[in-house]
């Protein structure tokens, strides 16, 4: 991993250089299209490990900087446009923790990062 980015890698690098508005928060962005760059702050496997899946920058000041984990099984739409949109694919949400919630998201791509298999957990 450490000699070139991988794709969860550059999407690290991605999601960390933006914020939820697409607001670049450093000059970062001008070298991502060198198949060799990587970012100081993920300059070895056990970072980018911790970094994975992980949006840094984000915009609003209740945003938890590392993800929580979250212990919901239903979620809401505020408006009836929004269940359709998320329905049609224009928005990204959960509709019920059964089928993931973003505490699993982001562990599945840690996983991915560090190159474990993922296993459900079954008994």
């Amino acid at each position: 991993i450490i000699d070139g980015v991988t794709a969860a890698a550059d999407a690290v690098v991605q999601d960390s250089l933006t914020n939820d508005n697409g607001v670049e928060l450093s000059s970062f962005n001008n070298d991502l299209g060198s198949s060799n760059f990587r970012p100081p702050f993920l300059s070895s496997d056990g970072s980018l490990a911790i970094h994975a899946g992980e949006r840094l920058g984000r915009g609003i000041v209740t945003d938890a900087i590392t993800t929580p984990v979250v212990n919901t099984s239903a979620y809401f739409f505020k408006k009836t446009a929004d269940l359709i949109d998320f329905k049609e694919g224009r928005q990204t949400s959960f509709e019920y923790g059964r089928y993931g919630n973003p505490t699993t998201v982001v562990l599945e791509e840690k996983i991915t990062v560090v190159g474990l298999p993922y296993r459900p957990y079954s008994k």
